[in-house]
């Protein structure tokens, strides 16, 4: 207690000793602790790379101007010894403000400082040095990363897929989004770890983002931001329902439901199949096999199969409906499809045709499917049968006949395939069953058309070249050469051909012109080509061999690329004879 009451003595006996060494004035002398001080509050309020900003509190015991003092230094020796850092050893001023500040510029990043603070009046300026002093240590922030580069954005159903480059000194990035008249907000802000890419989710589809990223640094200010890319996210595609066939006759006719997509999408889609009865009919109309169809990531048509079978109720009541529906799971949001509406042909007064088997093909090959009445006519019926594109192919026989004892029997309809010179690939074309008969209901039955192909047997053609003439003169009127072009066989589809020219040695390209027009098409269905192309000779001047030009050409035609195949190009040679001579020519004069 001794020991500790000296010291004190000591203290109070050095301060008053400080005190004394000063002159004192009218106003009476503040003394504030400034390292336990609340009051005082030394701050850094502003970081960065290169600068702090410093704010401190007026002390509420001192009127009048108070000066201050701040000093930075680097601690050693485990923090009991400083060693400055600045040669002036700080910075004086003296403030009335009742909030004190200064900000001390050109400092190295990510360095850190020991700052340390004395408050005095005027008069005191120079006594308590360390009741006075606060002290404070802070770090400048990093020097801020580079701006990202390379930014590309990619459209998703509902999304936008954004990947960018590295920026220089970056350990994160935000990537920012608005539309319309949108600013930037941090709403609309995804925080990235190091990685250059990400996926903004939950937008909507159909609107323009426009999007940035900037780069961010750990203590540091943010980098530049990027360059602004655009982007619209994509709409889910569309599902729709299809029934092969839309209408069964109700004696045991069957219908295929399948689904295809508008466009494909990254995830596979998945379809759950309902059916309903549409009254008149009842759920015993009909049975259904399957309820399930999956369309696969990155595909437009569905696997999976489901089938609706039309039951037989021996009564005439009319035709019947069925609603079709489904319920969309996944394919990045795809919507359930409409409605499709299955018809079931009542039996009563019509009649029902197989599915067409085999294939008809312009070499012969032959299709055939069956016909029979759905009922027993009062008289016999004539049912006609006649091709709709007699180009494609013929039908036998062209008329069957029902009566009352065979109107129930399958009766066979021969298709065969036309033979043409024509390249058109697959040809759909329809087999027309048209009834009469002195039953009156037959008789306003109404006639039916069965789609049928023809399977295409001709190659892709080949395409010769030819010019007009094929010799000409090196100068002169007859120094132009046309050329045309000619397919071996018609096609169902235009074809482009686009002429080139070489010379052949010796003769140089300067021996010769091509036109500005270089393309010539062929008509679908034609042979000869409509445009023109010509080559002119040039004089050269010179006594020399005969030239021989080579004129080639490359044919593009949608129904070849169809079939992949290639189309074949034959040359032509053109000929150009030199009319130069040896010898002197003199001047009488």
């Amino acid at each position: 207690m001794v020991r500790r009451a000296c010291g004190l003595l000591v203290l109070a006996v050095l301060a008053v000793a400080a005190l004394a060494a000063f002159p004192r004035t009218a106003e009476a002398v503040c003394i504030v602790n400034a390292a336990t001080s609340t009051e005082v509050n030394f701050r850094a309020t502003a970081i960065t790379a290169s600068s702090i900003t410093f704010e401190w509190n007026r002390p509420s015991c001192a009127s009048g101007n108070v000066s201050w003092r701040i000093t930075a230094a680097t601690l050693t020796g485990g923090g009991n010894c400083c060693s400055h850092v600045f040669a002036d050893g700080g910075t004086t001023s003296s403030s009335s403000s009742s909030t004190l500040s200064w900000t001390k510029t050109g400092l190295n990043a990510n360095t850190t400082y020991h700052w340390r603070v004395r408050i005095d009046q005027p008069q005191a300026e120079r006594t308590l040095f360390f009741p006075h002093e606060a002290r404070l240590s802070v770090t400048t922030r990093q020097s801020s990363p580079g701006a990202p580069g390379g930014v590309t954005v990619t459209p998703g159903v509902g999304r936008l897929a954004v990947s960018w480059t590295a920026a220089t000194n970056a350990d994160g990035y935000k990537v920012q989004w608005k539309s319309g008249m949108q600013a930037y907000a941090a709403a609309r802000q995804a925080t990235v770890g190091s990685g250059t890419t990400h996926t903004i989710t939950g937008l909507t589809a159909g609107t323009e983002y426009t999007v940035r990223v900037i780069a961010t640094r750990t203590n540091a200010a943010d980098g530049p931001a990027s360059t602004e890319e655009t982007g619209t996210p994509q709409r889910p595609p569309t599902a729709t329902l299809v029934l092969n066939p839309a209408s069964i006759p109700e004696s045991g006719g069957i219908s295929t439901v399948t689904a295809r997509l508008s466009r494909p999408t990254t995830e596979a889609t998945t379809l759950t199949v309902a059916t309903t009865a549409v009254s008149p009919a009842v759920a015993g109309d009909f049975t259904r096999t399957g309820n399930t169809l999956t369309i696969a990531a990155n595909a437009t048509t569905s696997a999976g199969l489901v089938t609706i079978t039309a039951v037989d109720n021996n009564v005439a009541t009319g035709n019947k409906q069925v609603r079709v529906s489904a319920t969309a799971s996944g394919g990045r949001g795809v919507s359930n499809p409409s409605v499709a509406t299955l018809i079931l042909r009542d039996d009563e007064f019509g009649l029902s045709e197989s599915a067409v088997s085999g294939q008809a093909t312009e070499g012969g090959g032959q299709s055939t499917f069956t016909v029979r009445l759905n009922t027993m006519p009062s008289a016999a019926v004539t049912v006609a049968v006649t091709s709709r594109d007699a180009s494609e192919g013929t039908v036998s026989p062209p008329t069957l006949t029902f009566t009352t004892g065979n109107w129930n029997t399958a009766r066979t309809v021969t298709v065969t395939g036309v033979q043409d010179s024509i390249d058109d690939g697959t040809v759909t074309w329809q087999v027309r069953l048209d009834p009469s008969s002195g039953d009156s209901d037959y008789n306003a039955v109404t006639a039916v058309d069965v789609d049928v192909t023809t399977t295409d047997d001709d190659d892709a053609p080949g395409v010769t070249l030819a010019l007009t003439p094929a010799s000409i003169a090196e100068s002169g009127a007859g120094n132009v050469a046309t050329v045309t072009a000619r397919l071996s066989h018609p096609s169902s589809a235009d074809t482009t051909v686009t002429v080139t020219a070489s010379p052949v040695s010796p003769a140089v390209e300067g021996n010769y012109t091509l036109s500005m027009a270089t393309i010539l098409t062929i008509a679908a269905s034609a042979t000869e080509s409509t445009g023109v192309v010509t080559i002119a000779a040039v004089d050269n001047k010179v006594d020399a061999d005969d030239k021989t030009v080579r004129v080639s050409g490359t044919a593009v035609n949608s129904r070849a690329a169809a079939d992949s195949t290639t189309m074949t190009v034959t040359d032509a040679t053109l000929t150009i004879t030199d009319d130069d001579e040896k010898g002197l020519t003199f001047d009488p004069a």
